[in-house]
């Protein structure tokens, strides 16, 4: 969704009757067809297996209108214009939902771009970006009943009426191809059943709330204390569920590129820091006997626990890399990842990472040298990075391939952003790659990406860090209190 959030993005092929049920199969490996696909059929998937076997013992003859049309007859709702305007048109909507009377509520539908600030020209788009959307949605009340409400791109605006309560979820379990907004005092709500019942809430619920929280910030419709509210419920409570640790990692993860070299980040590092004190008592690095979700969710926690500078994580993941290094001593695959990843993390480590890196220029071991890479890789210091980038042009400058996959990794190193564009600067290639792609909607993409880049920090830098030091004394205080 970020990326069909630009200005320059693009639509979908349209669906032609005539293609084959094979050319819709192919059609369908767009990820936004997916999508759409998963927020028709997800609260009906029985009905959307029985299409599917319908089209599959019929397949000489099916084509999309016979698709189409068996679900309009399994569906309260005919699809078809769904699937037009979504693929048909550049984005998707952004729906803006108030309240009215307490129980009624009013929804209305824009276009949404990753920034507020750029808009979308209508005569660009034969609907004029107007789109039908289901729209399936939850009340306070009775969060287990599912109502539903289908949008149609005529419509302007569309009333739904809930039983009386405090809050109502757009969008049921984030299934929905679209952003939902709602008002300043729906958001302090959700804060707050997320700080006192988020267990009333659904796990996608919670973390597609978080979702649009960080989005619509980064966009520019209200302040970041909005999605940071959101997340503080993790300070208190011991969430199990990956879903909602998925969606927050990915943020912070990409909010810390903003912080980088201010002196915001130490305030940050100690917000995230925070979020995972009530998972530190657990035992994280055991994963045997939890199901697959706690296992993806622990993997989340020990990643921002080392990402952060957790010292427990930390020294844990240095303990575990020694053994793995000098004994080669097996651990679980999905615990390798973080052993790999923050075994090297320690700042005062240099005589370990230089060992590391004479070993991995000496491998012929492919595995064992990209995990080797993979430690190497995660150096927070950014000469260590410069001189990993020269071993690696050293070794593979003629196998262009292995050298942008490993220099790929890089990117997700705040520390290899600088060393990386020093060595981009010196390769002839890049100039010749830029003549090429000077008129491609991928470089217009990435121009656009950093127009928003560059008036992120005057729009939200100085709100931000106020939030994060208001957070970081009250929770200093509050420790001290407890010792």
């Amino acid at each position: 969704m970020k990326r069909d959030g630009y200005i320059n993005t693009y639509a979908i092929q349209q669906f032609s009757h005539e293609v084959t049920f094979n050319d819709i199969n192919r059609v369908l490996v767009f990820q936004k067809s997916v999508a759409i696909m998963r927020m028709v059929f997800f609260h009906n998937i029985n009905k959307l297996r029985s299409i599917l076997y319908d089209c599959f013992i019929k397949k000489t003859k099916v084509n999309s209108l016979i698709f189409f049309k068996l679900a309009k007859k399994k569906l309260n709702f005919d699809p078809e214009p769904v699937f037009e305007t979504f693929l048909h048109q550049k984005g998707y909507p952004l729906l803006n939902v108030s309240s009215l009377y307490g129980t009624s509520h009013i929804i209305e539908r824009i276009s949404y771009v990753n920034s507020k600030y750029h808009q979308r020209s209508t005569a660009e788009s034969i609907y004029g970006y107007n789109w039908d959307i289901p729209i399936y949605y939850i009340c306070e009340t009775n969060p287990k009943a599912v109502r539903f409400v289908l949008m149609k791109r005529n419509q302007t605006k569309v009333s739904l009426v809930c039983p009386a309560g405090k809050w109502i979820i757009i969008n049921h379990k984030h299934a929905g191809y679209y952003r939902v907004n709602y008002s300043q005092v729906k958001w302090t709500t959700f804060a707050y059943v997320f700080m006192t019942t988020p267990e009333i809430l659904e796990p996608e619920n919670r973390a597609g709330l978080i979702e649009d929280a960080f989005c619509l910030a980064k966009a520019g419709y209200f302040h970041y204390n909005i999605p940071f509210n959101l997340t503080v419920y993790l300070h208190f409570y011991r969430e199990h569920h990956c879903y909602p640790w998925q969606i927050i990692s990915k943020n912070l993860h990409e909010l810390s590129y903003h912080l980088m070299d201010t002196t915001c980040i130490g305030p940050f590092m100690l917000y995230v820091r925070s979020l995972i004190g009530t998972s530190m008592d657990t035992n994280l690095w055991s994963i045997e006997d939890d199901s697959h979700m706690e296992k993806l969710a622990k993997m989340e926690i020990l990643n921002l626990g080392g990402w952060s500078g957790e010292p427990k994580i930390l020294a844990a993941a240095k303990g575990c890399f020694y053994t793995w290094f000098e004994h080669e001593e097996i651990f679980a695959p999905d615990l390798m990842i973080i052993i790999l990843r923050y075994g090297l993390h320690s700042e005062n480590n240099t005589e370990m990472w230089n060992k590391v890196l004479k070993s991995f220029a000496a491998l012929h071991n492919c595995r064992r040298k990209d995990e080797c890479w993979t430690a190497l890789s995660s150096a927070r210091d950014s000469q260590l990075i410069e001189k990993l980038i020269q071993t690696e042009k050293m070794e593979n400058y003629f196998q262009s391939e292995i050298m942008h996959k490993r220099l790929n990794t890089l990117l997700d190193n705040n520390y290899a952003i600088q060393p990386l564009w020093n060595f981009m600067r010196f390769l002839i290639l890049i100039k010749e790659y830029m003549k090429l792609q000077e008129k491609s909607s991928a470089l217009e993409r990435v121009i656009e990406s950093i127009s928003i880049n560059i008036k992120w920090k005057d729009a939200y830098y100085e709100v931000l860090c106020e939030w994060l030091h208001l957070y970081v004394t009250n929770v200093c205080v509050e420790e001290e209190s407890e010792e």
